[in-house]
């Protein structure tokens, strides 16, 4: 073992620079694999753990407050079997806030829960909570804070019957109650009892205006519905204005941030295949490297095992170091890209759970002991002449023919064929190196489409869309459009409901009329509905009820029956895709004084949009409400989600990239024997230098060509995978092919760069030091 262990620190010693770089390369593949196993983390999951963090109602309540008093509710409730424990009733009144001299649309204000409340307790995140006398201290959604860019210690204005009331932001909070803002609305803000009533909050004026909030912890969570009867039994008639359950929030916590999870789950599995890709080859290519040195090994009496046990004990602490160097940049780069996703679950990327700070040093020390046995046991069935004359590869009966072309040339095409073996592994590394370049663009390029791309359900097609208030109505909006010469084509549309025989639950949907076949929809499937007898549903119901173009379904509008055929599926990306678009002229059948409430109108190419938009609300008595569609500012959450793919795509490149140059590098430096030998017949260190800077162009040429392919195809399918999964819908990843071309001279630069080095050295070595090295 003694000898063992000797040789082993002895090899570290003699191939300082090696060591280095492997170390480095297995630091990075570490890196990369937290970043991915802490990306999976945050896409998945999120809501689940703020409601075990903060013990979370299984189903709320909102009460009349007209019909049962707060202790009431709470003393009939808690005492209810099957209910182990409340959030108690918290007084909420609907009001508006003031950012500036902005005023943001309706908010709700609740009251913070007492000390002695444990469950679906509001998590704070940053700042305190407001005192119980306290006036004018206020907890704000840390989400809706961030919409609004307020921070804690600003000054924010409250309605109040009296008028606007200034109020201090106080702390910042999140809660399992609703989904994420603005996905969720309204979201609670808290303030202290007592400054609710001298604010004039409590008791409420109006009756619409107020409600009682109570959540309830079950026994079996698994059945709230027999819990919503046994709850409208207790309490008094009329007592229950509604209700929820924890697993809807859950559905639509998941459907808010549905487009960051498609793209994060797909990152993470390529930066996970790629960082156990980046393992594999470093420590696979510098033990095939050391074939030559296992013969002389064998010569002088080890043993197989003898040698296993010495390569394991010479990487396997290379892969230690690496791994918990890996471990922590990794906690650091996934904090600094993925903080603004995490936050609105009030998690942090900082401090990793344990199983990811034991996956990230066990997947790295077990992948390398796998790619140091399997090289290591197939050198030392190699007899120690074949080992110590032809390395890891046995010579070719037949080798590769010079072309009569230029030396350098020649002799770099005959090297790359002549030795396939590590042709193959340096070619196999710029492969995954395209891929991750591949990746990245086309993980931006589907980012951009989700948000912008009609087709994709990115940005509602059209160029001004309209809305309505209640004191104008739906004959004098479109005698209102007739009149704008420049308006060549629109279509209205209203919210409305429907639902399936036999069940309870109302599902919404979309009425619209109008030119809707000059409009670009979100399609998967079919086309957009043309008479009142059809429906296009969303994928995900589709996909729940199993329905394709062409079926007929029967539904209830308005209470009544009325089948209809599907002649299309779409994607929505709202109520978990679980809508329907129908006819307005159907509902109207129903209901006489149906009206729609949105136009969206289409302009001649020509025409000024701010222009035609002004004279509409102008015409309109300022009864519209119009906005150009181009310039609907994207929810600060997607934008964020932009500058985090583009950091994560930096990310993988960049370590993709890396794994090159070692790879390269390895590749040149076992050749060293052999560029040296070339020098001895009479070749020049010039000319040995472009031999290996061109084979490793060729090289580079054939991982372009295998790396290409593989990474269109494998991330489109993971990219159609994760979205239909999720019930998205088939997405159909763009290529910039822009990008694809750079890709070309890219990787071959860094191929030729990680060769340069190590082959110049090589050049200059004469032949008694290549030898003495090996």
């Amino acid at each position: 073992m003694r000898a063992i262990t000797r040789q082993a620190i002895a090899n570290l010693r003699s191939r300082g620079f090696e060591t280095a770089l492997i170390t480095l390369t297995l630091a990075a593949a570490a890196t990369l694999l937290t970043v991915a196993l802490c990306t999976l983390r945050t896409a998945q999951g999120a809501y689940y753990r703020l409601f075990e963090r903060t013990h979370g109602a299984h189903v709320w309540f909102r009460l009349d407050p007209s019909k049962i008093s707060a202790d009431e509710a709470e003393l009939i409730l808690s005492d209810i079997p099957g209910v182990v424990g409340t959030t108690g009733a918290m007084r909420s009144v609907r009001t508006h806030l003031f950012v500036g001299e902005q005023r943001e649309r309706g908010e709700m204000v609740r009251e913070w829960p007492g000390e002695q409340a444990t469950v679906g307790r509001p998590l704070l995140v940053e700042g305190r909570a407001p005192h119980p006398t306290e006036r004018d201290g206020i907890v704000l959604d840390r989400n809706a804070a961030e919409a609004y860019d307020v921070d804690v210690g600003d000054t924010i204005g409250i309605l109040t019957p009296a008028g606007r009331q200034n109020a201090t932001v106080v702390g910042l909070s999140v809660s399992a109650e609703l989904c994420p803002y603005p996905s969720c609305f309204p979201i609670p803000h808290y303030l202290a009892r007592e400054g609710m009533i001298e604010l004039g909050l409590l008791p409420t004026l109006e009756p619409d205006m107020g409600s009682l909030d109570i959540g309830l912890r079950l026994q079996d969570q698994e059945d709230p519905e027999t819990m919503v009867q046994a709850v409208e039994a207790a309490l008094p008639a009329g007592s229950v204005r509604g209700w929820f359950t924890w697993e809807e929030m859950h559905l639509y916590a998941d459907a808010a941030i549905e487009e960051p999870r498609i793209l994060l789950i797909t990152f993470g599995i390529v930066a996970g295949l790629a960082a156990g890709f980046l393992i594999a080859n470093a420590v696979s290519g510098a033990v095939l490297g050391q074939t030559r040195q296992i013969g002389l090994l064998k010569a002088i009496g080890f043993t197989r095992r003898q040698l296993a046990t010495g390569y394991l004990l010479e990487y396997i602490g290379m892969a230690l170091l690496a791994s918990l160097t890996g471990l922590l940049a990794g906690c650091l780069t996934a904090w600094v890209v993925l903080r603004d996703l995490a936050a609105q679950f009030g998690e942090t990327t900082v401090r990793v759970p344990l199983w990811i700070a034991l996956a990230t040093p066990v997947s790295t020390i077990l992948l390398s002991i796998l790619f140091i046995l399997v090289p290591v046991h197939r050198a030392s069935r190699l007899s120690v002449v074949e080992a110590i004359r032809s390395g890891a590869e046995r010579e070719r009966r037949r080798a590769a023919r010079l072309l009569r072309v230029p030396l350098p040339l020649s002799l770099g095409v005959s090297d790359t064929i002549s030795h396939p073996l590590r042709s193959t592994l340096v070619a196999l590394a710029l492969g995954m190196a395209v891929l991750t370049l591949i990746a990245g663009q086309m993980l931006s390029s589907t980012l951009q489409a989700l948000m912008f791309d009609p087709a994709m359900g990115g940005i509602r097609d059209g160029d001004l869309l309209l809305e309505r208030s209640v004191y104008i109505g739906d004959g004098e909006v479109r005698e209102l459009i007739e009149s704008q010469p420049d308006v060549v084509h629109s279509y209205a549309e209203r919210w409305g409901s429907f639902e399936f025989p036999g069940e309870a639950q109302a599902l919404s949907a979309r009425f619209r009329e109008g030119d809707l076949d000059s409009f670009e929809f979100a399609l998967v499937e079919g086309r957009m509905i043309e008479n009142p007898d059809e429906i296009v549903v969303g994928y995900a119901l589709a996909e729940e009820r199993d329905l394709q173009a062409g079926d007929s379904l029967t539904v209830l509008v308005a209470g009544e029956a009325v089948t209809l055929e599907v002649v299309g599926i779409y994607r929505e990306g709202t109520n978990l895709g679980r809508m329907g678009v129908l006819s307005t002229d159907l509902l109207r059948r129903l209901e006489a004084d149906a009206e729609p409430y949105t136009y969206m109108l289409r302009l001649d190419p020509g025409a000024g949009k701010h222009e035609v938009a002004s004279e509409l609300e102008m015409a309109s008595a300022y009864q519209l409400e119009v906005t150009v569609v181009e310039e609907i500012e994207m929810p600060d959450w997607l934008v964020s989600l932009e500058t985090t793919m583009l950091a994560l795509s930096f990310v993988l490149t960049a370590i993709g990239g890396f794994g090159v140059l070692s790879s390269v590098w390895t590749s040149v430096r076992v050749r060293q024997r052999e560029l040296a030998l070339l020098k001895a017949v009479g070749m020049t260190p010039v000319q040995v230098t472009l031999s290996v800077i061109i084979g490793m162009g060729l090289v580079a040429l054939v991982g372009y060509a295998v790396g290409l392919p593989v990474g269109v195809l494998g991330i489109r399918f993971l990219i159609d995978r994760v979205s239909r999964g999720m019930g998205f819908g088939p997405v159909h990843a763009p290529l910039n092919a822009s990008g694809l071309v750079v890709a070309l001279p890219v990787i071959i630069l860094v191929a030729v760069a990680g060769a340069f080095l190590p082959a110049r050295r090589a050049g200059r070595l004469s032949v008694v030091e290549a030898i003495r090295y090996e």
